[in-house]
């Protein structure tokens, strides 16, 4: 998505995140004000994954 998409996307209510790989596992959500900013990090990417998943259950979390 692009930046304006996130920004509406998020101003309607929605969580955008996204699993990054660098520097360590983890999961990432974008704010309006700061950008993407660091959720959680994981000791491997199995735990990253499952950890992903169960927040994709929540109808108001978008994957980017």
């Amino acid at each position: 998505m692009r930046s304006s998409d996130l920004k509406k996307v998020t101003r309607a209510g929605f969580t955008v995140i996204r699993p990054a790989d660098v520097p360590a596992f983890r999961i990432q959500s974008y704010t309006v004000v700061n950008g993407w900013i660091t959720m959680c990090e994981y000791r491997t990417k199995d735990e990253r994954d499952h950890a992903l998943e169960i927040l994709l259950e929540n109808k108001h979390m978008i994957l980017d």
